[in-house]
């Protein structure tokens, strides 16, 4: 096999990250009745280096301004600071990363596979409804104080849509939403008001590690999993057909402050979980 840069190539069990043997990021390209099919997997094992703005200039904490995370293996997140940030890029720990940033009222992160100011790569950071195949988002993280943030979300918005502070104000998108420890899905179709619905799951409680799931079927249909399983309560949701969508995490500090929210595993692509 020919070197490949910055991808992870995934045949008879055999992976290769560039020209290293890796197992935990880069893009893994399994094969799916002939077809190549795409996992972006992102090592959270070591430093991310806050790379330049969208306009090449230096890394900056200001609010609205968007920059660029980059992980070892090649790959990347757009993240834009919810008002400023001090710190200009997650922190590591021994179980991932902390993207919790400075710990202040009103602060927080947006990360997005790709950005409205950026082309992007198609069934690698972001998805065509209908046109891609299958694809899905999946993020395992603890928090230290679930009160202490008002608001966080997971799952896939308009990849062409531009930044807004407002999460409320995008015109499609469909998420999980941590809100004070409480575990709801929240939807937005063609600019209509935001559907908030509780799951019937346990509320999120301090210090403890759950995964989430955002599934998007090949005709757009929304589906949910929650430690592994499919929570009932959430409703009946399909992106429109072309939309360009994108993975995305919201999360805003509340007064009383969340502490850590150490991102432990983190991944996209096309199919489901079941193929990393």
């Amino acid at each position: 096999m020919s070197r490949v840069e910055n991808a992870t190539w995934q045949f008879n069990n055999t992976v290769t990250c560039g020209d290293k043997l890796s197992t935990t990021s880069g893009s893994v390209v399994t094969v799916d009745g002939g077809k190549p099919t795409r996992i972006t997997k992102f090592d959270l094992g070591g430093h991310v280096q806050a790379a330049s703005q969208s306009d090449g200039s230096i890394s900056s904490g200001v609010a609205g301004e968007t920059n660029y995370w980059s992980f070892r293996c090649g790959n990347q997140l757009a993240a834009v600071a919810i008002g400023t940030q001090t710190l200009l890029g997650p922190a590591i720990a021994t179980t991932g990363i902390n993207i919790s940033g400075d710990q202040t009222n009103n602060d927080g992160w947006e990360l997005r596979g790709a950005s409205s100011l950026q082309m992007g790569s198609l069934d690698k950071d972001h998805f065509k409804v209908k046109t891609s195949k299958a694809f899905y988002m999946k993020v395992k993280f603890s928090i230290a104080d679930v009160s202490g943030f008002d608001d966080i979300r997971v799952g896939f918005s308009q990849k062409d849509e531009a930044f807004t502070a407002t999460t409320d104000n995008y015109t499609d998108a469909a998420w999980f939403r941590i809100d004070a420890g409480d575990v709801k899905s929240e939807t937005i179709i063609a600019n209509a008001s935001t559907v908030t619905t509780d799951l019937a799951v346990t509320d999120w409680a301090d210090g403890e590690t759950h995964t989430m799931e955002v599934l998007v079927s090949d005709t757009g249909v929304v589906t949910y999993k929650y430690n592994g399983s499919e929570p009932s309560g959430a409703v009946a949701y399909q992106f429109a057909e072309d939309l360009l969508v994108t993975p995305m995490i919201f999360l805003r500090h509340d007064s009383d402050v969340g502490g850590t929210l150490i991102l432990e595993e983190l991944e996209f692509g096309l199919g489901s979980s079941a193929y990393a």
